[in-house]
């Protein structure tokens, strides 16, 4: 391009240079004597002035359709940058909207990340070695707002921000409009490669069902005009979706279709230098390729969810809705395990404290039954020393008496002997004889008395502590009796104290719980009469026949408005005060008539 314009300078500086003989000879009478000079110096002109036409080799006119794959003898026109504009409030919810009605509805506007988005963006078109000199938009309020931020980013003035009406418009999806975004980005993408980027099923709302060879006719109409209508400039294009610049880099490519989505552009992602050289280059990636393979695993379980009969089609709030219902289910079920696992372990505590105690009373009937033992045996010892003692203490009266008996004989025989010598000792010594037998008559008594009575102190003593252990062990098993009684009475009422916790605990949830239904019944309710108002807003600007303006979207911050066309205050309006705003603004209509007729 630039050589061709060179030529052209060339040629329109050296044409007046070549005419000047021509000028200089020309006269309005020639006269017959001056012809053959005439004919010279035309001579000399042409032939000055065919060396320059020579060199003059002008481009074809590319002012015809464009066409897919492009020439690639003929390059580009222009440079090219494509972007897939920032978040909006409606795909923050994961919701797919491509009906036109909401296009320029205040749900579309950029959400917070979504000018974050766009404030990155235009950071990295700024390193770009061709930043943008135009950009073009489609017309909606998610692509207005994108195109504002960055074109005060990169200083553009507003006749370098152009809007486009049709060719840039975004794939309709008929009746899959409207639903979450996750499962219907992975379906359609294996629809489009079962089918070969057949439209998906109509719908009766209004909203389009593109084919991917609808988009595609769109977006050559848009090139060619691109390329017809600039020259030498670096253009931004702006897409409301990641996957239209899809399908314009595959028909650059010249891949199938329903490959576009192998560069499909994620939200707020701009693609810098958009030609045919980067364009086969992210074809090539490998993992953009995995990825999308992984994806249309995916899609085929998601298609076959979407299309079954079983799964009603439902809009997005009514999925957050059952959502949110899911939610609180799992949270219930969750709740009732817990109850269930906490009873269950509080069962298997008793079962485990009753075993204790079982235990623990069984060691102790063992331990009184062998303290028992001790005591029967030590108590029959204790017998058998005393009948061996007793015994013993019966002999010895025996051998007193047996020496009583030889003492009285030897007495006898010695007094036999001694003869009259000692009858008067005898006689003396009768009284002491009698009083010594006497004595040991006594002694033999109380000995077998002191017998006896050490032999029943013994059995008393035994009596007596068989009683005290007996009376040891009853009060033993009474203290642990009171002791067992006690500690089941502090069980129950700790059982009652934990119960009436968790009662209380219930209730409190129980409470929490309505109160967050009812919280989200009235969100749910708010929400809806939003949409019901944005609705009633939207017809009476399309019957009035006006626009909306993106920058009134209360996502939409005071000192990013590029400006306010008096919108903002109706959009906020319900339907009545429209209505007699309507009404007031026709009598004034008719009064201003009303003068100028009377004048």
């Amino acid at each position: 391009m630039r050589t061709t314009t060179l030529r052209t300078f060339v040629v329109l500086l050296l044409l007046p240079i070549a005419m000047l003989p021509t000028l200089h000879s020309y006269k309005p009478k020639l006269s017959s004597s001056k012809l053959h000079s005439t004919r010279r110096t035309f001579i000399a002109t042409t032939a000055a002035t065919l060396p320059t036409v020579l060199l003059l080799n002008p481009s074809p006119a590319s002012a015809s359709l464009f066409t897919f794959p492009p020439n690639p003898n003929v390059p580009l026109s222009n440079t090219y940058h494509v972007m897939h504009a920032g978040q909006t409030l409606l795909t923050s919810k994961q919701t797919v909207q491509t009906n036109p009605l909401f296009l320029t509805s205040s749900q579309n506007s950029l959400s917070p990340l979504g000018k974050q988005q766009s404030s990155s963006a235009s950071t990295l078109l700024k390193k770009s070695p061709y930043p943008p000199t135009i950009i073009k938009y489609p017309t909606s309020t998610q692509t207005y707002e994108t195109s504002y931020l960055l074109s005060q980013s990169l200083k553009l003035g507003r006749d370098r921000t152009v809007p486009e009406f049709t060719f840039m418009d975004q794939r309709g999806l008929g009746l899959w409009n409207g639903l979450n975004k996750t499962l219907i980005s992975d379906s359609i993408l294996y629809h489009d490669r079962t089918t070969g980027g057949e439209p998906p099923p109509s719908n009766e709302d209004g909203t389009p069902s593109d084919s991917l060879d609808n988009v595609l006719v769109r977006l050559r109409q848009l090139m060619s005009v691109l390329e017809t209508q600039y020259s030498g400039e670096s253009i931004l294009l702006i897409f409301a979706d990641g996957l239209t610049p899809g399908v314009l880099a595959a028909g650059l490519a010249g891949r199938k279709l329903e490959e576009a989505y192998i560069v499909e552009l994620e939200e707020g992602e701009v693609w810098v230098d958009f030609n045919v050289e980067t364009v086969k280059q992210r074809f090539g990636d490998d993992k953009r390729v995995e990825r999308y393979n992984k994806r249309v695993e995916e899609g085929r379980v998601k298609l076959k969810e979407l299309m079954s009969d079983e799964r009603p089609r439902l809009t997005q709030e009514e999925m957050e809705f059952q959502e949110e219902q899911k939610v609180l289910r799992q949270e219930e079920e969750l709740r009732n395990e817990k109850k269930e696992e906490e009873k269950r372990k509080e069962q298997e505590a008793m079962a485990m404290r009753r075993n204790i105690i079982e235990e623990e009373g069984r060691k102790r009937q063992e331990e009184t039954e062998r303290r028992r033992e001790e005591v029967k045996r030590e108590a029959l010892k204790r017998k058998e020393e005393a009948m061996a003692s007793r015994t013993a203490n019966s002999a010895t009266p025996r051998r007193t008496k047996e020496e009583e008996e030889i003492i009285s004989n030897s007495f006898l025989g010695g007094s036999v002997v001694a003869a009259g010598g000692f009858m008067y000792q005898a006689w003396t010594n009768r009284d002491e004889i009698g009083r010594a037998e006497e004595r040991n008559a006594n002694s033999t008594t109380n000995t077998a008395a002191a017998t006896t009575y050490y032999a029943t102190k013994e059995e008393a003593d035994e009596a007596k502590i068989l009683k005290a252990e007996k009376d040891r062990l009853e009060k033993e098993n009474v203290e642990m009796e009171l002791k067992e009684r006690e500690r089941i009475e502090e069980e129950t009422k700790e059982k009652e104290e934990e119960a009436e916790r968790q009662r209380i605990k219930a209730a409190e949830e129980e409470k929490a719980s309505e109160e967050e239904r009812k919280r989200r019944e009235a969100e749910d309710f708010q929400r809806q009469t939003r949409v019901e108002q944005e609705k009633v807003a939207d017809e009476n600007r399309v019957l009035r026949g006006t626009s909306i303006d993106p920058t009134s979207s209360a996502e939409y911050t005071d000192d990013a408005k590029p400006f306010s066309n008096g919108l903002d205050d109706q959009q906020s309006k319900s339907e009545d005060e429209v209505e007699a705003e309507l009404e007031g603004f026709d009598a004034f209509t008719d009064f201003l008539a009303d003068i100028i007729n009377e004048e």
